[in-house]
């Protein structure tokens, strides 16, 4: 996602979309958008690769 994230609760729902469309697809492609957008609202890379499965590398 492009662009300054306005509020937690629309970066939370980009990420819930990412999230679905990666499981649809079985590709990491979406985990690692969401991955982008967890960072811009603050979590730390280790809690994202925990939650999301990816090496803290993959994004």
């Amino acid at each position: 996602m492009r662009g300054i994230i306005e509020s937690r609760e629309k970066a939370e729902h980009v990420i819930a979309t990412r999230m679905h469309s990666a499981f649809n697809n079985g590709k990491n492609e979406g985990k690692i958008e969401a991955a982008k957008v967890m960072l811009e609202i603050g979590l730390s890379k280790a809690e994202i690769a925990a939650k999301l499965g990816l090496k803290e590398t993959d994004f």
